[in-house]
This record gives structure tokens, sequence and C-alpha cells, in this order.
């Protein structure tokens, strides 16, 4: 098996851990059907969870420990913009293998690089945990 399909399979598993649990929560998900395709005609979040009129949009990473993690622009730039047309509310959430855990961003912890956004490491400090679902 090739790096890039191992890769895609290990992001596919988190979108669904990601999914599992918020279905647990009571909540309605969907994963987007072009997440991690090449499609590029239109741009989808990884994953949508909505629950008595909230809606929740997620670009999902798997990590082995904190790192940063560097985001090509579109894929936050279609997170913010579906954040403005729903009205909904956009995280970064992000799967940490060694601590077993979830932690979720907002944009603004995003550090914007002009081609690239960045989340820093030290953001991890910051971050929400996956319990703010839970509402």
């Amino acid at each position: 098996m090739s790096e890039g399909v191992n890769t895609k399979a290990k992001g596919r598993y988190g979108e669904y851990k990601l999914m599992q649990l918020l279905k647990k929560h009571g909540y309605f998900v969907m994963r987007a059907p072009s997440s991690g395709s090449k499609v590029k005609r239109f741009s989808y979040v990884d994953v949508v969870a909505i629950k008595k009129g909230l809606i929740l949009l997620f670009e999902v990473k798997r990590r082995q420990k904190r790192d940063t993690i560097t985001f090509r622009k579109e894929q936050i730039d279609k997170l913010k913009e579906a954040e403005e047309m729903t009205g909904g509310n956009a995280y970064v959430a992000v799967y940490l293998d060694d601590e077993k855990r979830w932690y979720l961003f907002t944009l603004d912890q995003l550090e914007d690089k002009g081609n690239h956004y960045l989340l820093s490491a030290y953001e991890f400090e910051n971050a929400k945990g996956i319990e703010v679902v839970g509402n």
C-alpha cells in the first residue's frame, strides 16, 4: 500500500471516529463525499454535525502527537465559507493517537501565512475538549 493511500485511510478513520462520537451525543452527522478525493469543483468540509438547529463544521486531522500542523489555504477557506453561509460553528478537530483524545480549535487559533495556515503546537494548551459538542 502506498503512503498516500495509507494517509488517506488514517484520515478517513479519524473522520469516522469523530462522526461516531458526535452521533453518540445526539447529532445528525455527515461526511463530505469528496473528503480526501480529487473532486475540486466544489469545496466541502470534512464533517457536518447538526442538532436542533446547531450546526458544527469540522476539518478533521489525526496525528500521533502534539506538533505544529500545516493546512492548505483552501482547506481553511472552505471551512470559513461554510461557517459564513450556514451560521454554524467551524472547528479544526485533531485526534492525537498518543493521548487518545480529541482537541477542538477555532479558526482564529490558526495563523494565516498567506498561502497556508499553521496551527501551532502551543495552541493545544488553549484547545477546547470534545465535551463542547455534548451540549
